[in-house]
């Protein structure tokens, strides 16, 4: 995963145009596994400066085709199994 369960979690409470300082202890950021290619270690804690300049409404279930309902389902499954693992 790119962006720390703890961004992704910030970002859906967020309005439009609305900054914030996160703080992220480890088991929100890249665990114990850190970031090797970013240069962060193992469970360090994170902080994030995130401005929500724009975002795109989600399509509802019955305007989804079948490709992306099987997409948007990967997705879903990947965050639930992330979620379940903090």
């Amino acid at each position: 995963m790119g962006v720390p369960l703890g961004v992704d979690r910030a970002m859906e409470k967020m309005q439009k145009g609305e900054c914030c300082m996160l703080y992220l202890k480890p088991k929100y950021g890249f665990g114990k596994d850190g970031r090797a290619q970013h240069k962060i270690g193992p469970n360090s804690d994170l902080m994030y400066e995130v401005t929500l300049n724009d975002f795109e409404k989600a399509k509802e279930s019955w305007e989804l085709d079948l490709k992306e309902k099987l997409d948007l389902s990967a997705r879903a499954k990947q965050k639930g199994t992330q979620y379940f693992k903090v």
